[in-house]
């Protein structure tokens, strides 16, 4: 079936007034979220199912964990003088980086029963950021002389690297496989990657953006200028700030809108938070959004290339 042009001009130009509208009715609740005795704590990721990852530092060093419903579990891989957990999928399979004694870092994927090492080859150090439910995982890789991002699929490596940059940092990938970052060229540059395609996107009016996750519906959180967080979705920056704190960095977002990240105090401590959708026009607000955001980037993508 031919759709008319005006037909088109009218949907979307009702999906962007809901969307505008939408947007404006975002009010998110936030919660602090420290593990018991750490005099640090870092939150970078969360799932569908609501499980959150990090790290975590006490006098014993760094550790990993998960939490959920109010119960937090930490682990390390054995051998490791420090883990942390950056990312986990909807299977409950968690990735992350730790350090040997030399404090050299590889990448690891966990089960739950055992741990398996990301090493990328002639490579000094592999940080692992994130990982989708297809066990696919992204990070980056340091010879000592050279900085890379990588894709980890299926045993493979491809890399990720914007080709003038000095470095790349994939931080998220989804599970249609669209990856975000940021790249270093005189200065914090963040960038969408889908199916190879690299593209920058900075925050308009800022010196720095990061990209560090991203869900199903595209919607990206990030940190502008080290400092200010966001949501961001098809043009639209929506603040996300914990109240009070010095700097926020959101790290990871589901599907329900749900954002996770660190922020710092006056006394320059860190702390993770949740950040949960208190108020929208109505229950199914968030996911429509989200698709109509998503239309309204795609569209504007397609007249671009035309």
């Amino acid at each position: 079936m031919r759709v008319k042009f005006s037909h088109l001009c009218a949907w979307i130009v009702a999906a962007f007034c809901m969307t505008t509208a939408v947007a404006n009715a975002y009010v998110y609740h936030y919660t602090t979220i420290d593990l018991p005795g750490a005099t640090d704590t870092w939150v970078l990721g969360i799932n569908n199912k609501g499980q959150v990852v990090g790290k975590s530092e006490n006098a014993s060093g760094f550790s990993a964990f998960v939490y959920q419903g109010g119960s937090f579990t930490s682990f390390t891989r054995p051998g490791a003088k420090a883990t942390d957990a950056s990312g986990i999928n909807d299977h409950g399979v968690i990735a992350g980086t730790w350090k040997d004694a030399s404090y050299h870092s590889h990448g690891y994927i966990f089960d739950g029963t055992s741990f398996t090492d990301i090493n990328r080859p002639g490579a000094d150090y592999t940080n692992v950021t994130a990982i989708n439910n297809w066990n696919q995982v992204v990070g980056s890789s340091d010879t000592g002389f050279s900085s890379s991002g990588f894709l980890y699929s299926g045993g493979s490596f491809t890399d990720i690297k914007q080709p003038s940059a000095e470095s790349t940092q994939p931080a998220g990938i989804n599970s249609s496989g669209t990856i975000v970052g940021e790249y270093w060229l005189g200065g914090a540059n963040g960038f969408i990657d889908k199916s190879g395609v690299l593209t920058t996107i900075n925050r308009p009016g800022a010196g720095a953006t990061t990209f560090n996750g991203i869900n199903t519906y595209g919607a990206i959180v990030g940190q502008s200028d080290y400092d200010t967080g966001f949501l961001y979705l098809s043009g639209l920056y929506l603040p996300i700030n914990f109240p009070g704190s010095n700097f926020t960095d959101p790290t990871g977002i589901n599907d329900a809108g749900t954002i996770v990240g660190t922020y710092g105090d006056d006394k320059e401590n860190y702390h993770g938070f949740i950040a949960t959708l208190v108020d929208t026009p109505e229950p199914a607000s968030l996911p429509v959004f989200f698709a109509s955001t998503l239309m309204l980037g795609l569209f504007g993508l397609r007249r671009q290339k035309r």
